[in-house]
């Protein structure tokens, strides 16, 4: 049977012919669509998690300037919140650097080129950055060993002079040479080239850079297979709303194999405008490594 496409609706509904060709089109449509949308989605979850690694520590020092946290219940409760907020990063990041190869073979113009040269930046990253090798190695060893942040200290600095001299609170998670130490499976080479401590908000900007980068570079192997594959889509959708009074709610096509099996293909953008928002919202995090979070008003 022909294949057509037509509203999957109860009731009377126009059917638009279309070729063995273009229902093959629209199918692989749909394939890069929804890796592009994956991508961009663990993205986002990688972000997410920053973010709140970031406002946990701004809301602690906010909380630490008018209520009274002295007790070392108070710290120890802070540090598990901090430690499960800086794993979940760890892993969110692991799960888009695992996945991200995988989707670029659905949707990159050119899958093997474009997984290579994701695999050497990646490299490269790891050879260039302290902080991308450093927090390789603390993933690793969270995942099988222990605890990300071993110690957090609360700083206090007199800003200006005078009377317009104000208090700057802040709040710093450490990873410490001497607890990762103990664990016999950490990479010697990290261990040898960390300080005493290192200053986890440093690193994981460092990181995030770095894998803001390769995103980069994941859109720019994308870009024109998915543009091609909205716009076959869409193409669709439009040239059956012509016939239709404009109305295209529930757009499927439809096609009929030799055996009588029936494929259906839903034929919408609505979940593609969440990848187009997606790319609009989450940046390459450029110079992330130079931005400072604070609550300063003046």
């Amino acid at each position: 049977m022909t294949p057509y496409i037509r509203q999957n609706i109860i009731g009377n509904a126009p059917k638009v012919p279309i070729s063995d060709a273009e229902f093959e089109a629209i199918s692989q449509a749909r394939v890069v669509l929804a890796g592009a949308l994956a991508l961009e989605e663990s993205y986002d979850l990688l972000i997410g998690n920053y973010v709140e690694v970031e406002q946990e520590l701004l809301a602690a020092a906010a909380s630490s300037t008018v209520r009274d946290h002295y007790e070392y219940q108070d710290f120890f409760e802070l540090r598990s919140t901090i430690n499960r907020r800086v794993v979940n990063l760890l892993t969110a990041t692991r799960l888009y650097l695992d996945q991200a190869p995988q989707r670029l073979a659905d949707c990159a113009v050119d899958p093997a080129a474009a997984r290579a040269e994701f695999k050497q930046r990646t490299s490269d990253h790891y050879d260039t950055f302290f902080g991308y090798r450093f927090l390789e190695a603390l993933r690793n060893h969270v995942q099988h060993c222990g605890l990300a942040v071993h110690r957090l200290i609360q700083n206090f600095r007199w800003i200006g002079e005078g009377d317009d001299c104000e208090m700057e609170v802040s709040i710093q998670p450490f990873a410490e040479r001497l607890y990762l130490a103990e664990d016999g499976g950490f990479k010697k080479r990290i261990l040898d080239e960390m300080p005493e401590k290192v200053v986890l908000t440093l690193v994981i900007r460092e990181y995030l850079q770095c894998i803001g980068d390769l995103h980069m570079l994941v859109r720019s192997h994308v870009s024109d297979r998915v543009k091609n594959s909205r716009k076959t889509m869409q193409t669709h959708i439009s040239k059956f709303a012509a016939t239709n009074n404009d109305a295209a709610i529930g757009l499927t096509a439809f096609r009929t194999d030799s055996q009588g099996m029936q494929e259906s293909l839903p034929l919408l953008l609505d979940w593609d405008d969440v990848r187009e928002k997606l790319v609009l919202q989450n940046s390459g995090l450029v110079a992330l490594g130079r931005h400072v979070v604070t609550g300063r008003a003046k």
